[in-house]
């Protein structure tokens, strides 16, 4: 199941964001921005964002890079900017590297009639981002400690989770691969005292797996590694 990724650019001012997270995504900031959304084609919309900065902002192609070898996962993004500043200096989430081909923009006059024009020339920029902390909320090198425990890891697809709880309480177990598909989930009802479950994975790949425990006001955010 794959996960597809669109970009284009937006003067919405009501243009809509999503990000399950709850962490980095921006509205439209300035004339127009890029966008970027991601789609699972069972559960649709999965994370949309904004990306520009004051001016006018496009985004022309995306490219995501996973490599097999460590965790790391990231989301290149292509465009133009008519930005002062570089695009990616205005935004919160997981900015990898960015950069323009020129410094800015760059304005020319010419005579139109009896008066002065000034046009615009826009400059092309290259963003790169952490993919898996847009999605989950957890960078590819961050660890987290908290309210539950994952052992052992690294493992071979078979690991343990422990959720203490206070009273009884329904949750969601989810695991999501670095590019933000589903590879596991299960509803928990009436659960309490210590919650232990032994999870397994079957047919992924070796790599850093996110683990969240979604309660009813609140997740809970680990990862683990997958080495077989």
């Amino acid at each position: 199941m794959d996960n597809v990724y669109v970009t284009g650019y937006t003067r919405s001012g009501n243009f809509p964001t999503t990000n399950p997270s709850g962490l980095y995504y921006e509205p439209l900031y300035g004339t127009a921005n890029a966008y970027i959304w991601g789609f699972d084609r069972w559960q649709g919309p999965i994370w949309g964002t904004c990306f520009g900065g004051e001016s006018f902002d496009r985004g022309y192609s995306l490219h995501i890079f996973k490599d097999q070898n460590t965790p790391a996962c990231y989301m290149y993004l292509a465009g133009s900017t008519m930005s002062d500043a570089n695009p990616g200096t205005t935004h919160k989430f997981p900015i990898v590297a960015t950069g323009a081909f020129a410094s800015g923009y760059q304005q020319t006059s010419g005579l139109n009639g009896n008066n002065y024009a000034t046009t615009t020339t826009p400059d092309g920029f290259i963003a790169a981002f952490d993919l898996a902390a847009a999605l989950t909320g957890i960078s590819n090198t961050a660890d987290t400690t908290g309210e539950f425990s994952i052992f052992p890891t690294p493992n071979a697809g078979s690991f343990g989770i422990e959720v203490p709880l206070s009273g009884q309480q329904d949750f969601v177990i989810v695991v999501y691969d670095l590019l933000g598909q589903v590879v596991y989930t299960e509803s928990i009802q009436s659960a309490s005292g210590t919650y232990r479950k032994q999870i397994v994975l079957e047919g992924v790949a070796n790599g850093a797996y996110v683990v969240q425990i979604q309660f009813e006001d609140h997740v809970a955010t680990k990862k683990t590694i997958i080495q077989k």
